[in-house]
């Protein structure tokens, strides 16, 4: 199993760690930085939210997993449909995809992820009681379950 971890606007791929932490050790892990997000230091050729799909789609060298929090969620779907006019084409992915939201999240809260889990025909939605938008980092070892379970 090859994973790719996509972080959210803080930039960090460090975020995944805690979940990766509880993955199986014979998967193939790899961690992306948003550069010039958060304390990523900037990089001259990211400038534009293309670009982080860009960079994204460079760090993919075969079949892979993507696993992403946040606006790491739309580059995912971006590189899915490989185009930026996403809600229109979101009945296009035909990938399982499995949409891990907290109860309590307050940047993107769970009628997001019940909307999306509509729109993706392969959806299915779990709901973390009382997880915020940080759940795969603060309470990782309630989400790797469901990854695990996904991914396998």
């Amino acid at each position: 199993m090859r994973v790719v971890f996509l972080p959210g606007s803080g930039g960090d791929g460090r975020f995944w760690r805690p979940l990766a932490a509880r993955l199986p050790a014979d998967w193939t892990l790899r961690f992306l930085d948003w550069p010039g997000l958060g304390d990523v230091p900037p990089a001259a050729d990211v400038n534009r939210f293309d670009d982080l799909v860009r960079l994204a789609l460079r760090a993919i060298d075969g079949p892979v997993d993507l696993v992403a929090q946040s606006t790491g969620v739309v580059v995912a779907l971006r590189i899915a449909l490989e185009r930026p006019d996403l809600t229109d084409r979101l009945a296009d992915v035909h990938a399982d995809t499995l949409l891990v939201w907290g109860e309590a999240d307050r940047i993107s809260p769970p009628a997001v992820g019940r909307e999306l889990a509509r729109l993706l025909p392969h959806a299915e939605l779990v709901v973390i009681s009382g997880g915020d938008h940080a759940l795969a980092r603060d309470r990782a070892a309630e989400v790797a379950p469901h990854v695990v379970r996904h991914l396998a």
